[in-house]
């Protein structure tokens, strides 16, 4: 069974774009687990469940001070990495986003 997530999963609008839907979660996140648990959380709706492709970035802070960070593109090419070149440019850390 998956912990809980540190943070609260924030829920943005859902819009529409060339007939697919998308809709940003948002958490801070402390490690891989805290990511871990907030897919579980949100992977428990059916409805976010069922999406075709649910990709995901992180960066964290490690123990030794250093940045961590990892994707998953869920089968929607390079999208993950996209992502997480964002959240590098924007120097977000502690923060998990799932679109």
């Amino acid at each position: 069974e998956l912990p809980e997530p540190s943070g609260e999963i924030v829920t943005g609008e859902a819009f529409v774009d060339r007939k697919s839907v998308f809709q940003a979660h948002l958490a801070t996140v402390k490690s891989a687990e805290d990511v871990k648990a907030m897919q579980g959380v949100l992977l428990s709706n059916s409805k976010i469940a069922r999406a075709t492709h649910n990709i995901m970035a992180y960066r964290v802070h490690t123990s030794t001070g250093h940045v961590r960070g990892d994707c998953d593109d869920d089968g929607e090419d390079a999208a993950g990495g996209r992502m997480l070149h964002l959240l590098n440019i924007l120097d977000a850390v502690d923060v998990c986003v799932v679109v």
